[in-house]
């Protein structure tokens, strides 16, 4: 039960630190994930790629959000203009050292 208390309260944490919602942590889960694999990731694959929430709403999270939280950036895709690649933006660091603190502290 202290493990769960402890992972609550270090989520709890991540969610004050970045001013992120269930959401937002949902997002970048899956494009942690896809970074992890090399995968090039679109805007319009989180659109329409998952049931995380409406397409308007993970387009504003995409768009807005993580990208004002410094966490994702949006860049042009070299293969298509008309469309934006989301990479790693200057605070994500930060944002997964935090993410293994709470691994790390979870498992202790």
């Amino acid at each position: 039960m202290d493990y769960l208390k402890n992972l609550t309260n270090q989520l709890d944490l991540l969610s004050d630190e970045f001013d992120l919602d269930v959401i937002d942590l949902k997002i970048l889960m899956v494009l942690a994930s896809c970074w992890k694999d090399g995968r090039k990731i679109r805007v319009t694959d989180i659109t329409l790629g998952g049931k995380i929430a409406s397409p308007a709403t993970l387009q504003n999270r995409v768009t807005k959000t993580l990208v004002d939280a410094g966490l994702i950036e949006l860049q042009p895709n070299p293969d298509d203009a008309r469309e934006k690649l989301i990479t790693q933006g200057p605070h994500y660091e930060r944002f997964e050292e935090f993410l293994n603190n709470i691994h790390m502290k979870g498992t202790t």
